[in-house]
């Protein structure tokens, strides 16, 4: 820390004129002294101490030969865990009296902890423990070290270049000359770097934007582009700083860290220094250093904001698949694509990380992306995150709805779309509405269609796809009863569909060992909602709050005729989809309820209309992939 510099112009200015240089640096040893190092009860290193070491520099005015006052220089060491000025301003009362924690008292009841239940689900691979202060637990279905060997591979002795489509390139090639690192390491190539960070893209830069890291080195982030400009200096400098921040902050890297800016005119290859100065502190000098950043650059590149944040108070439940990560990255750009995905997949996921890369990578607005769903559940929940236009099909084709703004179209939950007598064909006007550069993308799953009419689409085998297999969202029990109908809906007459559901089924796996249960449960009839009653009693006893919770019926009648006795017994627990109250319990029918998901599902009689029997196991695995960990069943004996 330096005092007697002006932070704007970066001049010496000195401070303390006037004063004895001896009594200015003991009153600065004095503050100092002042603070008290306070270890973790876990830390390793509980016999380490801590002091700044102080000094003083005289500064001489140019129009004198006398000193002008002094820079304060205060060396401050790093140290394993935390430094008080002063006790911290918390209390708690003991003997009943209210009594000031002392730091020491005050580390050990806020020393963070992983909730035990996500480590026993999923990988904690970001532990709270081994974590920066502003870090987050982060979970995966996947091991880190897997992933970061999968997707950023550290050769022996060379820099490896990824992706594919960037090697032998000749303006890598020519980015791998000048940044002179001979390796182990590796050069990461994107077409924007701050899009992968939530960043708005800036078109200026041309070809690619390359992150290299490798031992020896700095890390560092090259931007190809036409002129070296001050506002390309701007945009590479905010870039390279929001991902070391990231790095830190999300990722959870530990040691020292910079990344460079670098920018390289495509013309002549020149390159445009920085001058930025780092210590040589800074620089990556093992592999283990190169694999332990891009560990935690796997983490900020794959994770995602989880709708459970807010129930199990972790901003990040999990990290994107390898399968859903690559679909992003290697389609990114790509006009028209249907992706098909088994139940549970995360198509609805990939649609909201997709609508974030459109909005940074062409400086949308909301207005100009527009979200098309079957259900009002499903748009209500998209609405919420605040991404772009949100509306139903049949909203869509109504006359008095405008959307002549809109340059993208992300359909969710396609396969329950359809062409209803006099209607026109939702499909062919979204195509026409889709701005010439604009992404037309389509989530579905066959496995899910619920109805026999027209739906609109294409026959498949003209379909450009895309195929989601790993199952994330069902727990292994929910996923048992999955299976079995997905085996019923490959029955009897045989058709391209049939024919492209049975090859997925043969190649789905589940990505996590999480167990869950599926409970099946059989009443008098006319007795199924007090059977639901007692399953709810023994839910809330357990510790689930309503928000865990989702009773669903087959008919709009069902529930109508069974509502009145759930709500005189639980009156304020309860809302409809199109309420989206996430604090309540849902009670709506399967139907409304496609799309969205709860911990804990409750089907009441779950069945479909006698002329609608065809489509019998696309409706129950519908309802089934409801559940993400518990699934109840209540029938008729």
């Amino acid at each position: 820390m330096f005092i007697g510099i002006n932070d704007g112009s970066q001049k010496v200015i000195g401070c303390g004129s006037g004063l004895d240089a001896e009594g200015l640096l003991g009153a600065v040893i004095e503050l100092c002294n002042r603070s008290e190092a306070i270890h973790t009860p876990g830390c390793s290193k509980k016999n380490a101490s801590w002091s700044p070491e102080c000094k003083l520099i005289q500064v001489i005015a140019q129009e004198s030969s006398e000193a002008d006052g002094y820079v304060v220089v205060i060396k401050i060491p790093a140290f394993c865990c935390a430094v008080f000025e002063q006790d911290p301003n918390s209390w708690h009362i003991e003997k009943s009296t209210v009594c000031r924690l002392g730091a020491t008292v005050w580390m050990e009841k806020i020393q963070p902890s992983d909730p035990d239940d996500l480590c026993e689900r999923f990988q904690n691979v970001l532990s709270l423990q081994d974590a920066p202060p502003q870090c987050k637990p982060v979970y995966s279905i996947d091991k880190l070290t897997r992933l970061q060997e999968k997707l950023f591979p550290v050769p022996e002795n060379n820099i490896e270049v990824v992706p594919d489509a960037f090697k032998n390139n000749p303006l890598t090639d020519a980015i791998l000359t000048a940044n002179s690192a001979e390796g182990p390491g590796i050069c990461i190539c994107s077409k924007s770097w701050a899009v992968d960070i939530d960043l708005s893209k800036n078109d200026a830069v041309f070809f690619c934007e390359a992150l290299i890291i490798s031992t020896g080195s700095y890390p560092t982030l090259w931007c190809v582009v036409d002129t070296a400009r001050p506002d390309l200096w701007e945009y590479a400098t905010n870039t390279a700083f929001h991902l070391k921040q990231k790095l830190v902050n999300l990722g959870g890297y530990t040691g020292k860290l910079c990344v460079i800016p670098q920018l390289v005119e495509r013309q002549n290859m020149t390159v445009m220094d920085h001058h930025l100065q780092y210590p040589n502190s800074y620089r990556l000098d093992q592999e283990k250093d190169v694999t332990a950043l891009l560990r935690s650059l796997v983490i900020v590149l794959m994770s995602f904001t989880s709708p459970l944040s807010d129930e199990i108070g972790c901003e990040f439940l999990n990290l994107l698949t390898e399968e859903q990560f690559r679909i992003l990255q290697t389609y990114d750009g790509i006009k028209n694509l249907f992706v098909h995905g088994v139940p549970g997949s995360g198509k609805t996921l990939i649609a909201m990380a997709l609508i974030r890369r459109i909005k940074n990578s062409s400086n949308c607005e909301d207005k100009h992306i527009l979200y098309l769903c079957e259900n009002v559940g499903l748009r209500e929940f998209m609405r919420k995150q605040n991404l772009c236009q949100c509306e139903t099909r049949v909203k869509f084709l109504a006359e008095c709805t405008d959307f002549s703004a809109v340059k993208h179209i992300i359909v969710d939950e396609a396969q329950n779309f359809r062409v209803e007598k006099g209607e026109s064909n939702w499909y062919e006007k979204a195509l026409k509405l889709r701005g010439a550069d604009g992404m037309f993308w389509i989530f579905l799953d066959y496995h899910q269609k619920c109805h026999d009419f027209p739906d609109g689409l294409p026959p498949i085998s003209t379909q450009s796809k895309v195929v989601l297999l790993k199952v994330v969202r069902n727990s292994a029990k929910v996923l048992n009863v999955i299976q079995f109908q997905m085996q019923k809906a490959t029955e009897g007459p045989q058709s391209e569909v049939t024919q492209h559901l049975a090859a997925m089924n043969t190649q789905m796996e589940l990505s996590h060992s999480f167990q869950g249960s599926c409970i099946n449960r059989e009443a008098a009839p006319g007795k199924e909602m007090d059977c639901v009653l007692q399953i709810l009693e023994h839910l809330f006893s357990q510790g689930h709050t309503a928000r865990d919770i989702a009773v669903l019926f087959s008919t709009q009648e069902q529930l109508t005729a069974e509502e009145f006795k759930l709500k005189a017994t639980y009156p304020i627990l309860f809302s409809s989809v199109e309420e989206d109250n996430p604090g309540n319990m849902v009670l709506d029918t399967i139907r409304r309820f496609t799309g969205l998901e709860r911990n804990i599902v409750i089907l009441v009689n779950p069945s479909v209309h006698p002329f609608l029997k065809r489509v019998e196991p696309n409706f129950l695995i519908s309802a089934y992939s409801r559940a993400r960990v518990r699934l109840y069943v209540v029938k008729p004996r």
